[in-house]
C-alpha cells in the first residue's frame, strides 16, 4: 500500500511538472538541448509503463483537478494523454475526466454564483433561461464543438442558468468527444518527435492544418444544422 501511495505522489508530481513545462518552456528553456527533453519523456514514459493503473488514477485525477478548477492547462493535457497512454486510453481518460471536471466547476458556479447573477440581470437571464429550456441542449453542444468562448467560461456561464446538470454532463461529453480523439491523436503523433525533421514531416504539417480547420467545420456545420431545424 505504501509502493502504491509513492508511486501515486510520484506520478501526479512528474505529469504535473512535465505539463508545466510545456505550458512555459517556450519562456524558460532556450539552453535546454532536444536531447534532455528526449531524456525526461523516455523516463517519464518508463514510470508510467512500470505502473498503468496507478498512472492512470493520477492522470485522470489531475485533470479532473484542473478542469474542476478551470486551471490552464486542459489542452495540454489532452496532448500528454494522447502522447504518454495512446490514442485508446488517453481518450477514455480525457473524455470523462473533462466532463466530470467541468461539471464540478459547473456545480460550484451554480452554488455560489447563480443566485447572485439571477439576482443583478434578471432581464437578461430570463431571456437565455428561455432560450435554454427551449434548446439548451443544443445550444450548449454547439459552445463545445465550436470551440470560440473557453472551456472553463463555458463551465461557468451554464452554472448560472437553469439548464439541468444531467443535460449539462451528457451533452458536454458528446459534444467534446470527437475534438477529444483529434487532440488525443495529436498528442500520440508529437511524442514519436525525436527532431525537428519529425516535428516538419508531411503527416505533422496535415495534423496542424486539421486541427485548425477543425473549429471551422465545426462551426460550419452547426449553423446549417441550425438553418435547416428553423426551415422546418
Amino acid at each position: 500500500m505504501e509502493r502504491i501511495g509513492k508511486g501515486l505522489i510520484a506520478t501526479i508530481v512528474v505529469l504535473a511538472a512535465w505539463a508545466l513545462f510545456l505550458m512555459f518552456g517556450f519562456y524558460i528553456t532556450a539552453d535546454v538541448s532536444i536531447e534532455t527533453l528526449l531524456t525526461i519523456r523516455d523516463e517519464l514514459r518508463d514510470s508510467i509503463d512500470s505502473a498503468p493503473f496507478i498512472s492512470r488514477c493520477a492522470y485522470f485525477s489531475l485533470y479532473v483537478i484542473v478542469t474542476s478548477f478551470s486551471l490552464p492547462g486542459a489542452l495540454i493535457m489532452t496532448l500528454l494523454g494522447g502522447a504518454f497512454f495512446g490514442l485508446y486510453w488517453g481518450t477514455l481518460l480525457v473524455s470523462f475526466a473533462s466532463s466530470i471536471g467541468a461539471t464540478i466547476a459547473f456545480l460550484f458556479s451554480r452554488r455560489f454564483l447563480q443566485n447572485w447573477v439571477q439576482r443583478c440581470y434578471p432581464t437578461e437571464m430570463k431571456t437565455i433561461n428561455t432560450e435554454l429550456k427551449k434548446d439548451g441542449a443544443l445550444y450548449l453542444f454547439g459552445l463545445r464543438m465550436v470551440p470560440v468562448i473557453p472551456f472553463f467560461v463555458v463551465n461557468m456561464v451554464m452554472g448560472v442558468t437553469r439548464i439541468h446538470v444531467l443535460t449539462f454532463y451528457i451533452t458536454s461529453q458528446l459534444a467534446m468527444f470527437s475534438a477529444t480523439i483529434l487532440f488525443v491523436f495529436a498528442g500520440t503523433q508529437l511524442s514519436q518527435i525525436n527532431n525537428m525533421d519529425d516535428l516538419l514531416s508531411p503527416t505533422n504539417f496535415m495534423l496542424f492544418v486539421l486541427l485548425g480547420f477543425f473549429p471551422l467545420a465545426t462551426k460550419k456545420a452547426m449553423s446549417v444544422y441550425k438553418n435547416h431545424r428553423r426551415r422546418r
